[in-house]
């Protein structure tokens, strides 16, 4: 799931060093804290881009647990390779494809997607896309979150986009394609309204037994 509101009052002891958490301000990072992550749990971070929302989640488990983060661009991997270094997070593991675990307390889903959220910061990123770019990218992302969800009884799926079709359209798609899952909660953060980047996040829960 990364309101400012999210980003600075969930942050809690032991604290990321601060260069660590920068980007909060843009709505990051995603409410990992609903349900707060088990010290014991073992998480997926299935999108793990350059390590922003790995790093809290190690936060937020006071470095226990393990945290397999997931991150298939070679130059965003070596930046969370970085950064985890640098904040001493001994509970996130590096995975490449292959070594992602077969099962998993949580996973999050922070999708690729067209990104249109950040328009506030990127304004021009309006002259550059049409309506076919969020139809391509909810297809790519109803495979992603099919793919994962297969792993954990509770996922928290997100983007940083305001399209219908990437958000609350992929999570009905799944929901309509994989019965005994339910959608516990989403929220929708607006720019205008919020202050941060627009994002959606909903938290995905499996009712069967897993």
């Amino acid at each position: 799931m990364r309101s400012p509101r999210a980003a600075h009052q969930c942050l809690r002891q032991p604290r990321l060093p601060r260069r660590e958490v920068r980007g909060a301000g843009r709505g990051e990072p995603a409410r990992l804290d609903r349900p707060r992550p088990h010290p014991d749990w073992k998480i997926l971070d299935a999108c793990a881009g350059a390590g922003g929302k790995t790093l809290h989640l190690s936060n937020l488990m006071g470095g226990k647990g393990e945290i397999f983060a997931y991150e298939p661009d070679a130059r965003r991997r070596e930046e969370l390779r970085k950064r985890a270094r640098r904040a001493d997070a001994q509970n996130v593991r590096l995975v490449d494809r292959a070594a992602i675990p077969a099962r998993v307390d949580a996973v999050l889903v922070d999708a690729p997607c067209s990104g249109m959220g950040t328009i506030r910061r990127n304004p021009m990123i309006k002259n550059r896309l049409a309506p076919a770019d969020c139809e391509r990218h909810s297809d790519e992302q109803v495979a992603i979150l099919a793919e994962y969800a297969a792993r954990a009884p509770l996922v928290l799926y997100a983007t940083c986009s305001l399209a219908r079709a990437e958000n609350e359209g992929v999570v009905e798609h799944f929901l309509a394609a994989h019965g005994g899952w339910t959608q516990e909660a989403a929220e929708t953060l607006l720019p205008h309204r919020d202050g941060c980047d627009g994002f959606f996040h909903a938290r995905l829960r499996a009712m069967t037994r897993f």
